[in-house]
């Protein structure tokens, strides 16, 4: 139900668009497509299903038992791995066991839980080994990685499918810090083989790393804000061929003329320069359209783009078209494809493209274009 007529536009070829080029740049390793975030709030469980049903990735990459529950429960069947850690409550261990979900382990006490509760269900739980090489967030060390792995490989109802970490700065190529994390991942990786620890699945490529340093793509990649079609980084990938699939729209509401030297919204922060007409979108920072848009934001009505001015409210915004009359019930456009995309609009407001996309509200419609 639209009836504000503000919604977004999730076009699902521009993602298929996009993982297909993954594929082509990482031909000879697996895809984990991350779509937690509610797909990075481009619809976790519609952009999973459009990308299972096209055999477009190998596996789903959740942040949280949850979403893995989720995407289950709407009948997706490819491997599913939660990328974040869990804490070991019994309770989260047969969840985990019932939705044949794998996890990411850090340490021998969490793979004991997961081995003596999938022996009592008579199952065998998939484990990833998360280790820190440099991100400094969550993952054992190199060094207890080696021990882990030779832990769960002694654990009967455990299948040790993968070990992994990430990259904080893949999306600078200046940064030597790269090229010393890649180093203590494949001197890790060496130590497990001469153990004889043999791990199949290996993985260190997130989406800037997939384009910048192709030695990082292993057994599996993981993009996931290229798949949508933004940048990892405002300044990088300008020619990648990489399509934004999300375009934020609305409608004109009310329209009035407004006199030189009036002052509008709150704190009366924006002074009309000129004779102008000033309209009101339905739109604010209850829809996840940000504060920080205010006298910064653009929309394009048509081909021409317009000014936000004033401060954005919760749920209204106000525009500045000069001299053009618009009438309500007039399409405009927050961001799209091509005039003022989410990259341009995380920029304007120094932010990234996740935290734009990321923050649409769930009371803004999804409308799926092409699936």
């Amino acid at each position: 139900m639209m009836l504000r007529n503000t919604f977004a536009e999730i076009d699902l070829n521009a993602i298929k668009n996009n993982i297909s080029i993954v594929r082509k740049t990482a031909a000879k390793s697996k895809i984990l497509f991350a779509v937690k975030a509610d797909g990075y709030g481009h619809g976790m469980v519609e952009v999973a299903t459009f990308t299972e049903k096209n055999r477009m990735v190998d596996y789903f990459g959740v942040a949280s038992i949850e979403e893995g529950v989720e995407l289950r429960e709407n009948g997706i069947t490819l491997p599913i791995l939660i990328l974040g850690l869990t804490l070991p409550v019994e309770k989260n261990i047969d969840y985990i066991l019932k939705y044949n979900l794998a996890s990411s382990a850090a340490d021998d006490a969490f793979i004991d839980l997961l081995n003596k509760t999938a022996f009592k269900n008579k199952k065998k739980c998939v484990i990833h080994i998360k280790t820190d090489t440099g991100m400094g967030r969550v993952g054992c060390t190199p060094d207890d990685a080696l021990k882990i792995a030779e832990f769960a490989s002694n654990c009967s109802n455990i299948e040790l499918e993968g070990i992994f970490s990430h990259m904080p700065v893949s999306d600078d190529i200046s940064n030597s810090f790269n090229d010393h994390q890649i180093s203590v991942y494949k001197s890790m990786l060496r130590r497990l083989e001469s153990k004889n620890i043999n791990i199949p699945v290996k993985h260190l490529a997130n989406s800037a790393a997939i384009l910048n340093y192709p030695e990082t793509h292993f057994d599996m990649v993981r993009p996931g804000i290229i798949c949508y079609g933004y940048r990892p980084d405002y300044k990088s990938f300008n020619n990648t061929g990489i399509i934004p699939s999300m375009s934020l729209k609305s409608q004109i509401i009310f329209t009035k003329f407004v006199k030189k030297g009036t002052k509008l919204s709150y704190g009366l922060t924006y002074e009309v320069p000129d004779n102008s007409y000033i309209s009101t979108i339905p739109i604010g920072y209850g829809d996840g359209y940000s504060r920080s848009f205010s006298n910064i934001g653009k929309v394009i009505i048509g081909d021409e783009i317009f000014p936000v001015v004033g401060r954005v409210c919760m749920d209204q915004l106000l525009i500045n078209t000069g001299s053009k009359e618009f009438a309500p019930g007039t399409e405009i456009t927050l961001f799209d494809k091509k005039h003022f995309t989410v990259d341009d609009a995380a920029n304007a407001i120094q932010t990234i493209s996740y935290e734009i996309t990321c923050g649409i509200s769930q009371r803004v419609p999804r409308l799926y274009l092409n699936a």
